[in-house]
């Protein structure tokens, strides 16, 4: 006849937040924010790509996550698809051909032993059933190579591996930190700030690793400290130095412990860094449009960056920069929004249980505190026991009072819910008992 009563929406009471402008201190002694410019010249595409460097469209592109039925539409400014709300990198973005980390980058120096030139070997790994590899590696010390890497993230063709790297390389190396071309969220203003932040790092922290094996004795890895023995292969990171090596499977971001896609790294503090996550050292990144943030104002809420015009309701897009807003499943919502979306009707009027009402429940059914009432006598059963019946709630009394069992004997209503018996109980007790036997005596006294 009792049960427990849960409150809140879908049995948690939502969190309201409140988001604030932030705005920054900035060291000008941050590198990325100043420095010697590199000459470099882009290179012309042989085959015209879309925006990612992909070489078909990723219009109606099926997703991972959740297979809608219409593939993937890109947010307007969201890195999100609009029609199911998962993210970009949870779609099929699969490319024709076979995209290297040069064409990623889009640049080659005029240096001949600059570490971009190095990519320019000629070398169709594809056609060894691989989509990458790196240069200058006979059949074995590509087994080699490769022997400790988890099998899904070694990249050979028609395996998990291979979408693992296309997915590394757009998240790793996004196109929005390497020219302003493919950014659209950085006012005129701050173009020479992300100029400089560009140049700085392609001057100081950015790089290719090269394998080659160790000949440079009791060499130790920089990764796990292990020794690398002479004659093993090794990963150089020339901006680490020249005796700097790693095991190929710990040439890692020591952000995100993933292997450094084609062996590109950013050095940042001494620590080996993929390019995404040394560049969000130097500056914020908005959680939204995954552009970096070069305006001194931006938004920080749910412990993450946000360009203030990109901190909106998951909704309706709605701005919710000092505005109330309810988190739901890491995403936020307005209020209007949330109660559209998420708040129950209440089984007595009907209405919304809105965010500021308490949400009772019990089985399938919600109240409004203020309805969640007997059905018989309108007495509130918040905090009380009660019981159900013909899918309407009673209070205790009322409940025995219509629905009980009773004893035959006395009349007296049995509780299931009783945990102890007074003195005046068992004697009623033994009287119905007994009262029960005499009449059992007489009814077999009368039959014979």
């Amino acid at each position: 006849m009792s049960a427990m009563i849960h409150g809140g929406h879908g049995g948690d009471s939502p969190e309201l937040k409140f988001a604030n402008a932030y705005q920054p201190k900035i060291d000008p002694d941050s590198p990325g924010l100043s420095g010697p410019s590199k000459e470099f010249t882009h290179r012309t595409r042989t085959t015209p790509r879309d925006e990612d460097g992909f070489g078909r469209s990723e219009i109606g592109r099926r997703c991972w996550e959740c297979e809608c039925p219409s593939g993937y539409i890109p947010h307007t400014w969201r890195k999100t698809c609009s029609s199911c709300k998962c993210p970009k990198d949870s779609h099929d973005l699969l490319h024709d051909e076979w995209l290297e980390i040069r064409d990623r980058l889009g640049l080659l120096s005029k240096d001949a032993t600059d570490p971009f030139q190095r990519l320019t070997a000629n070398r169709p790994s594809h056609l060894q059933g691989y989509t990458w590899l790196p240069p200058n590696l006979n059949s074995t010390q590509v087994a080699e190579f490769y022997k400790d890497f988890q099998s899904d993230n070694v990249p050979k063709v028609g395996t998990p591996g291979e979408v693992y790297r296309d997915r590394q390389i757009l998240h790793q190396i996004p196109k929005q930190d390497l020219a302003l071309a493919y950014c659209k969220h950085v006012d005129k203003e701050h173009h020479s700030a992300y100029e400089d932040f560009v140049n700085t790092r392609n001057e100081i922290a950015l790089d290719v690793g090269f394998v080659a094996p160790v000949s440079i004795p009791a060499s130790s890895c920089e990764g796990c400290r292990k020794p690398i023995l002479t004659g093993q292969l090794g990963v150089f990171a020339p901006k680490f130095g020249e005796d700097a090596v790693w095991h190929p499977a710990c040439f890692q971001c020591f952000t995100c412990n993933q292997p450094l896609v084609d062996l590109t790294y950013c050095k940042f503090q001494e620590a080996l860094s993929c390019e995404r996550h040394y560049a969000e050292q130097i500056h914020p990144r908005c959680h939204a449009c995954d552009e970096l943030i070069f305006s001194g104002e931006f938004t920080k809420a749910m412990n993450k960056d946000w360009h203030s015009t990109h901190f909106c309701c998951w909704q309706c897009d709605e701005s919710l920069t000092g505005q109330r807003y309810v988190l739901r499943e890491e995403h936020p919502y307005c209020i209007r929004c949330y109660e559209s979306v998420f708040a129950n009707t209440c089984d007595e009027c009907q209405q919304l249980i809105g965010i500021d009402s308490k949400d009772l429940s019990y089985k399938e059914k919600h109240w409004h505190e203020t309805c969640f009432l007997c059905s018989k006598c309108k007495v509130s059963l918040v905090d009380k026991q009660f019981g159900s019946k013909a899918e309407k709630i009673y209070c205790s009394n009322c409940y025995d009072a219509q629905f009980a069992s009773r004893c035959d004997g006395c009349g007296e209503v049995f509780r299931a819910a009783l945990a102890s018996f007074d003195d005046d109980m068992l004697k009623n007790l033994k009287r119905c008992v007994l009262a029960a036997r005499e009449s059992l005596r007489f009814d077999e006294e009368y039959r014979i």
